[in-house]
């Protein structure tokens, strides 16, 4: 069981080969849910992977049920925020959201602006390619691919690999020279992500780092 502000709750699982028959338990589920609310207005959240089975979902219920409304659906990681905003205590707005689209920009950012001489760097050296593919315009494309590939992987790890996340902000060793490298890109995005909240008056953080705050 789950503990969610002082409650207990349960969490059940249902399988199945087939979508439909799915959709009416999770209509059975709803109108349970919605029965059981001191306040029948409040519309349930219902966390979804993309728009397709959302819609898929509202126009099957409502060819079931005749009507179906009222629901808030929302995408994983809007619902996920949502969902960790709620258990915290603070008063206050609350944190902003860094997301994938935001990660990617920063990174891009410390991969142009840096200076690519430096120790930790060089196992980038053959992807940035020689000066010349850099006069040609080449720098950009490669750095925002790269910034592509190292938000995933900085996703993944936050979620994944925290220890490591955690060993790459202290003074531990990295294992070899490429983990040195994104340790050092990653310890530049936290640093100049503080810098940017401090500016704005508005903490960022990532989804990992606001649940473990939590």
């Amino acid at each position: 069981p789950l503990t969610l502000s002082g409650t207990k709750m349960s969490i059940d699982l249902y399988f199945s080969n087939q979508l439909k028959p799915l959709a009416l338990k999770f209509s059975d589920v709803l109108e349970e849910e919605i029965r059981q609310k001191a306040n029948i207005f409040e519309a349930p959240v219902v966390i979804v992977p993309n728009m397709n089975l959302s819609k898929w979902i509202k126009l099957t219920l409502a060819r079931n049920c005749d009507i179906f409304m009222n629901v808030a659906f929302q995408y994983l990681e809007n619902g996920l925020w949502q969902m960790i905003r709620s258990l915290d205590g603070c008063s206050g707005p609350g944190p902003t959201r860094l997301d994938k689209d935001d990660l990617k920009i920063m990174l891009f950012f410390i991969l142009m602006a840096q200076d690519r001489q430096t120790a930790d760097l060089i196992p980038l050296e053959p992807y940035f390619g020689s000066t010349a593919e850099n006069a040609r315009g080449d720098i950009e494309i490669r750095c925002w691919q790269l910034s592509e590939e190292l938000t995933r992987l900085f996703r993944e790890y936050e979620y994944h690999r925290m220890d490591m996340i955690q060993a790459w902000l202290t003074d531990s060793e990295p294992a070899d020279a490429m983990e040195t490298c994104q340790r050092w890109i990653y310890r530049k995005m936290r640093f100049l992500k503080d810098q940017l909240s401090r500016s704005t008056g508005r903490k960022l953080c990532s989804m990992a780092e606001y649940a473990i705050d939590i």
